[in-house]
């Protein structure tokens, strides 16, 4: 028999707010009321020694018809030997946090240590692979892929940014045309998330529908952190069935983790009567950055 929770409409589900450091928190809303437990850290494994750093903003849109529904997440893309590592560099940013702060300032200031996107893409060169990982709902999931070719066409142009000259390039990629800025003053052929493969370091991209962005904010040339691995429970799949278990997560949320899960959720209003509304599966109001799933 399943358990059955009840949920008022002022909760929200529980928050990791870190989990790669001896300070990860588990917060709950119960009703507006904020509480923290400490966890268990997260064991990092040490892939390699970063020998540089590149940090990006990364823009994009929760409601494809409203440009007020932007939201920006600071990113960091460590580069090694043989590898990189792009990331949220909000995340690192409150891991460091939580390292030095106590039960209470954690909750005095709760908004704070709300982290940025949980997604890692490792591009890993000597093996020619690429693997992603990612959180929905409460799993951790896994996915590998050849890092893949772009087909750049190298157009007129040129802009500076971050005083370095950068050249334009366009190409489709999974269902969007972007456009990319980069520079050959920076000899390494790499970029933010998945891009890759122009004859400098990415500075710059956009899709043309202006829903996704990533621009270069700063660099660091000497670098001085590990390149790091969670060691995290893992469900691995493949990139087509993690977008559709992404769907189906954000159109129903509840029922999702009703269905994964031996609970048995009900939503009710704050006056304890069901909200049916809340149950059902919603249009979602936003693209995902590949649409070829």
């Amino acid at each position: 028999m399943k358990k059955i929770i009840l949920l008022s409409l002022a909760s929200c589900f529980a928050i990791l707010l870190s989990a790669q450091n001896e300070n990860a928190y588990m917060l709950f809303n119960d009703g507006g009321n904020w509480s923290a437990i400490h966890v268990a850290p997260t064991k990092q494994q040490c892939l390699e020694k970063e020998k540089m750093e590149f940090f990006y903003d990364f823009t994009y849109l929760c409601d494809t018809i409203d440009s007020k529904s932007a939201v920006k997440d600071q990113m960091i893309l460590q580069i090694g030997d043989s590898l990189s590592k792009y990331w949220s560099f909000t995340n690192l940013r409150i891991d460091s946090l939580l390292c030095v702060k106590s039960h209470n300032e954690i909750m005095n200031n709760v908004n704070k240590y709300h982290g940025g996107v949980p997604l890692s893409v490792y591009k890993n060169f000597s093996r020619g692979k690429m693997t992603c990982l990612d959180q929905v709902s409460t799993d951790w999931y896994r996915f590998e892929e050849d890092i893949p070719t772009f087909d750049w066409n190298l157009v007129d142009g040129s802009k500076v940014i971050l005083g370095y000259t950068c050249q334009r390039a366009e190409c489709n990629f999974r269902g969007r045309h972007y456009t990319a800025w980069y520079t050959t003053e920076i000899p390494v052929s790499n970029g933010p998330w998945k891009f890759g493969g122009l004859p400098g370091m990415i500075m710059e991209v956009t899709d043309s529908r202006g829903q996704y962005s990533f621009t270069m904010t700063g660099i660091a040339p000497k670098g001085h952190r590990d390149i790091n691995l969670p060691q995290l429970k893992f469900f691995d799949t493949t990139r087509m069935k993690y977008y559709k278990l992404r769907y189906k997560f954000d159109c129903n949320p509840v029922g999702y983790m009703s269905s994964v899960s031996n609970i048995n959720m009900n939503i009710v209003k704050p006056d304890g009567s069901p909200d049916t509304e809340a149950m059902k599966p919603k249009k979602l109001k936003f693209g995902y950055i590949e649409m070829d799933w």
